[in-house]
């Protein structure tokens, strides 16, 4: 800026400084999804879109039919979106929607409150629909059956 000063002090009337147009490009480059600039606002709508879609699934869990295109239509997003969207976390929403719904098992196999209730059923509230795939998912994610953590006194 202060060189094309200096030149047009030398030359008067030939050169004129256009200063909006030097700070315009001595600016950082406007944010956009190539350059890099704006992850952080796109890592905050993402984190929000998947926290909607964390929502929908939870309140959905029981349902049995739950799937990618149920998300998608709740969120108002088409189905390849959504896939993208979870794609980031390296996630697929079937496998999301799975993960809750053990999380979620876990927790109340967990809970001595819930000790009187049948696995069986916990799995079925959750939306599996065969005792054997939610047992055999629940012990490839936490390496032991359901039975097993069960509080010890549900085990008595």
């Amino acid at each position: 800026m202060d060189e094309a000063r200096a030149y047009a002090a030398l030359v008067p009337g030939r050169f004129r400084i256009d200063t909006a147009l030097i700070e315009a490009w001595a600016r950082p480059p406007a944010p956009t999804p190539s350059n890099g600039v704006d992850w952080f606002r796109s890592d905050a709508a993402r984190t929000s879109r998947l926290d909607r879609a964390r929502s929908v699934i939870l309140r959905k869990v029981a349902d049995p039919k739950l799937d990618a295109d149920t998300v998608a239509a709740e969120l108002h997003m088409s189905r390849r979106a959504l896939y993208l969207l979870f794609e980031r976390c390296g996630l697929t929403p079937a496998r999301a929607i799975r993960e809750i719904r053990l999380d979620c098992c876990f927790r109340l196999l967990r809970d001595e409150r819930y000790c009187h209730r049948k696995i069986t059923d916990i799995a079925m509230d959750h939306g599996f629909k065969h005792f054997a795939s939610f047992s055999r998912q629940f012990k490839m994610r936490y390496g032991i059956s359901p039975s097993a953590v069960l509080p010890s006194i549900a085990k008595h």
